[in-house]
């Protein structure tokens, strides 16, 4: 949807860090955004699937903000849709904020197991396309991840959405340093 930095960046931590809960409604509206960008079937219900929080975060928070915001876009879509928990964190990676793009896919491997309560409401919605959901994307790790988890117990994941992203920046190719 936009750049992880300035007004935007600003708002997400506010929401997940400093209980903003006024911006739940503006960044739900945002992930709509994100998630009508894609060529999802029309003939199929919209199931969203909110990366998982690590709970001991969600304790700590009072709150697991990405799910509040996941279900106001749900709300905004303007289309048959359903936000449903299927996965859950299976080990706990360690923080990500320091790790490079590599590190932070060895972080997160096997790290994310599908809701047997949550694959079995997948299974009994009919056609469905599914969108993984998250507030930010750094690398992919996270999102592929949770792909996998999902492909793993034969739920096909039809998009990826998010708030926001970080750029990557390349270095100029013959640039000194």
């Amino acid at each position: 949807m936009g750049d992880y930095n300035g007004a935007l960046k600003a708002m997400i931590v506010a929401h997940k860090e400093r209980n903003a809960y006024s911006l739940t409604s503006t960044l739900g509206e945002l992930l709509a955004i994100s998630i009508r960008h894609h060529d999802l079937r029309a003939d199929a219900q919209v199931v969203l699937v909110p990366v998982p929080s690590r709970w001991m975060t969600v304790v700590r928070r009072g709150h697991d903000p990405l799910l509040a915001v996941v279900r106001r876009a749900q709300a905004s879509l303007g289309r048959p849709s359903v936000v449903v928990r299927a996965l859950r964190q299976f080990r706990a990676p360690q923080d990500q904020a320091a790790l490079g793009w590599q590190a932070r896919q060895a972080n997160l491997a096997m790290s994310m197991a599908t809701r047997p309560s949550g694959v079995r409401q997948l299974r009994r919605l009919g056609p469905i396309s599914v969108v993984i959901c998250d507030d930010v994307m750094t690398t992919g790790a996270t999102a592929a991840e949770a792909q996998r988890a999902l492909a793993a117990a034969g739920v096909p994941v039809a998009a990826i959405s998010c708030i926001a992203a970080t750029r990557r920046v390349l270095p100029l190719r013959g640039a000194a340093g």
